[in-house]
């Protein structure tokens, strides 16, 4: 069997970059796979340091034969996917497309090729798959109607029918029942994001291949396990659901023959349409509740759910620093900790606070940046941070935030302006001042801010004030009325929401915090 190539596109997330192709060298057949990497050039020149260190990260671990197609120019993520994948489709026949979010199974290539093999001359057959739902299904390959993107492999006969230009738009647009069928009967709104690329709102090859599989009533062979983890939640293009896990199963089971397994399909339907059902009403509670805290003063554009990432958290007032554990924050190990502190809870929380409304924003305590990354994908906000640690300053910059919106400065004195932003938020950082500090912090978010102010804290799980520990690093784990009190001295309306974060002895909330207009 002669191997396919894989196209690996990377872009400005060295770290990531690093994971996928550790993974893919796992790989036993990467060593007679050709691969090519395509490296897109730099939108703006605040990612140019980014850009670059990837492209070191990946000569660096690539193998000697590798391909490097390095972009003077930005193409994006779509045209990037459309053009490598046309181009190695055309010389080699047949394609393993991975991106730089992704990490695969030690067994992904081996079932990527099995499948290229066995499928080769079935028209029918449009895609492989390494990516699986996490329902349970039989574990064993089978066959769905549609296909994903992370982690795929097709062949040329396949990719000629890529409908670039959405023409089978027209008759889904006049089919009601067309639509729904396109729309997986109801589970996942693919029609939607389709008008969206039409009206020129994305710009997604995804969704146009989707389209191209369905009109021709492709099939798409799926693992039984998942071999794919996706890994892009904290700033990339990818949002959406964040159900992704990886499987190393053995692949010892027959292919079987080209048929769509609908039963097992509905389940996935079925698990698709939960999550899209609940997605959708936490955003919609989520909205209205804020809109109406803050007066109507949001505005209306769709809420993209994404993966989040938590923020450093910082310790203010010259009265604390003898007391608290500032070195922490310059500690690689504490870096790495704050990388995942949050996921699937505050992170994504504060994505819901901050989707409806527009104008100038201040991470307090942006740490590594994470955040600041992921809310670029929010075209009406303007993120700018800044944290006491320069050590985690310039890991923001590293990861392509640019220097101009970051600064290192004391959260209880900051160097900016009266009103200098609409909104601020902090997460998981208050608890570590002392009572004074706590006051100077709020005290200056009032100053700084103009509208409003998000800041989800830790209280005791006993609803006690249990006052001020000492475990790992010192914290306040106190009762919400305490925290209320504190609050109210700067802020004379002041919300409490619910977190999902929790752990033995604390629960997560989120106070949003209304200031009157100037």
């Amino acid at each position: 069997m002669a191997y396919a190539p894989i196209a690996l596109f990377i872009y400005r997330r060295p770290d990531h970059t690093r994971r996928t192709l550790t993974s893919l060298l796992a790989c036993r057949e990467i060593a007679e796979s050709p691969l090519w990497i395509f490296a897109d050039a730099a939108k703006t020149s605040d990612v140019e340091g980014a850009v670059a260190e990837t492209r070191r990260v990946a000569h660096a671990l690539a193998p000697a034969s590798a391909t490097f197609i390095e972009r003077d120019r930005n193409y994006g993520l779509a045209r990037s996917i459309i053009e490598g994948t046309t181009d190695l489709v055309t010389r080699f026949g047949k394609v393993i497309v991975v991106e730089d979010d992704l990490e695969v199974s030690p067994t992904f290539l081996r079932f990527m090729n099995a499948g290229l093999e066995r499928y080769a001359d079935n028209d029918r057959v449009m895609q492989i798959s390494g990516y699986q739902f996490p329902v349970e299904l039989p574990p064993r390959p089978l066959f769905f109607s549609f296909p994903t993107s992370w982690g795929w492999a097709t062949w040329a006969r396949a990719w000629q029918h890529f409908d670039a230009d959405a023409k089978g738009y027209s008759a889904l647009a006049a089919d009601k029942a067309l639509r729904h069928h396109f729309d997986l009967d109801g589970s996942y709104p693919y029609f939607e994001m389709l008008e969206r690329q039409r009206k020129g709102q994305v710009d997604s090859w995804a969704i146009r291949w989707h389209l191209s599989v369905f009109m021709r009533d492709g099939l798409v062979l799926y693992p039984g396990r998942s071999l794919v983890r996706n890994t892009g939640f904290d700033g990339g293009t990818h949002g959406g659901p964040r159900f992704a896990h990886l499987d190393d199963v053995q692949l010892d089971e027959a292919l079987p023959d080209a048929a769509l397994d609908d039963d097992t399909q509905r389940r996935v339907f079925a698990f698709l349409a939960e999550h899209t059902a609940n997605e959708k009403s936490m955003r919609t509670r989520v909205s209205r509740g804020i809109q109406a805290m803050l007066g109507h003063r949001l505005v209306p554009p769709a809420v993209r759910m994404a993966g989040t990432s938590l923020v450093a958290r910082v310790i203010g007032g010259d009265a604390d620093r003898g007391t608290q554990d500032l070195d922490l924050y310059w500690d690689p190990k504490m870096a790495d900790i704050l990388d995942t502190w949050g996921t699937g809870t505050a992170w994504n929380e504060i994505q819901l606070l901050l989707a409806n409304v527009r104008g100038k924003v201040i991470d307090i305590a942006c740490g590594t940046g994470k955040v600041m990354m992921l809310l670029t994908s929010y075209p009406a906000l303007e993120v700018h941070g800044f944290d006491i640690s320069d050590f985690l300053i310039q890991k923001a910059i590293d990861r392509g935030i640019g220097r101009e919106r970051l600064t290192v400065a004391d959260a209880t004195k900051t160097p900016y302006d009266d009103n200098a932003f609409d909104y601020g938020y902090s997460i998981g950082s208050l608890e570590h001042f002392t009572d004074v500090g706590i006051d100077q912090f709020l005290a200056e978010t009032y100053r700084i801010t103009r509208l409003a102010s998000f800041h989800m804290i830790p209280v005791s799980r006993s609803g006690r004030d249990e006052g001020w520990l000492k475990t790992h690093q010192s914290f306040h784990n106190n009762s919400v009325e305490w925290w209320l009190a504190h609050y109210r001295k700067a802020y004379s309306t002041v919300h409490v929401l619910e977190s999902a974060w929790h752990d033995k002895i604390s629960v997560g909330k989120w106070f949003v915090c209304v200031k009157e207009a100037p």
